[in-house]
This record gives C-alpha cells, sequence and structure tokens, in this order.
C-alpha cells in the first residue's frame, strides 16, 4: 500500500480549481441570489436580498422583503470572499465593469473554492478506503468532474 502524499492531493485540489475557474459563469440565478443575501449579511446584518432577484413572488416573505429559495451556507462562505474584493478594490482603486462586478465574482469564487476542496477530501477518503492511489485519483476526478458537484 502506497501512502498519499498532500503533494498529490494538493494537485488534486489546484487542477480541480483550475478547471473551475475557467469554466464558472456566475450568472445563474441561484449565484445572483447567494450573491444578494452575502451582500445583505455584510452590509445590513439581514438575510434578505435587496430586491426580487429572482422576478418572481415565491420569494417575498411575510415581512414583504424577499429572501433567496436557497440556504445560509453558500452566503455565509462567500462572506470573507466579499470583504477581500472589498478591500482590494479599496487598496487598488480597482473599478472592473458595473459597480459589483468584482463583488459577485469573488463570492462565485467562493463557491469554487469550496467544490474544488472536496476533490481532495474524496482523494484521501478514498485512498483510506482502498489504498489505491490509481483508484483515489478517479474517485477525486470523478467526483469533481462527473456529478453535480462541478460548480
Amino acid at each position: 500500500m502506497v501512502k498519499p502524499s498532500r503533494r498529490t492531493a494538493y494537485t488534486v485540489f489546484g487542477i480541480v480549481f483550475c478547471v473551475y475557474i475557467m469554466t464558472t459563469g456566475g450568472s445563474f440565478a441561484t449565484d445572483l441570489a447567494s450573491y444578494e443575501v452575502t451582500k445583505n449579511l455584510v452590509q445590513q446584518g439581514s438575510v434578505a436580498m435587496s430586491y426580487n432577484v429572482l422576478a418572481t413572488a415565491a420569494e417575498r416573505g411575510v415581512d414583504g422583503r424577499y429572501y433567496a429559495p436557497v440556504g445560509l451556507g453558500h452566503p455565509v462562505f462567500g462572506v470573507p470572499f466579499y470583504f477581500a474584493s472589498r478591500a482590494i478594490q479599496r487598496g487598488l482603486d480597482l473599478k472592473v465593469g458595473k459597480p459589483e462586478t468584482l463583488d459577485k465574482a469573488a463570492v462565485v469564487l467562493g463557491s469554487a473554492v469550496a467544490a474544488a476542496l472536496c476533490a481532495p477530501v474524496a482523494y484521501l477518503f478514498a485512498w483510506r478506503l482502498s489504498g489505491s492511489v490509481v483508484g483515489s485519483l478517479v474517485a477525486a476526478f470523478g467526483l469533481a468532474f462527473g456529478t453535480i458537484l462541478w460548480p
């Protein structure tokens, strides 16, 4: 039984992360809704969206505000990426596209990071179960590129 190296796990993460970044779109309704919740968590301490992102009445709460039909995990995970985006824009006096373009991209980047981190975890878990490095790599890349994990 060959012992897996951390280097292999880091390489798996790097490959998966690069593919995810190159293929991410960030324009799905759930991405926009998650971004709005992240922004409002930071700016107002609220889990409500600032407007009707999905353009349906189904997301209107009893208080009249709109709420995302997704859980809070993704928006909460996106908070540090939102802060990083704001800090970089302030520090470099950077303006690209519309005012929130970089903030949205940073929050979507957070979901790519989270998804890509699953691949090395799957690799190490599969190796622990099977003892096969090749089989573990197949499992990790199968998870990363053959399931709905791909963001």
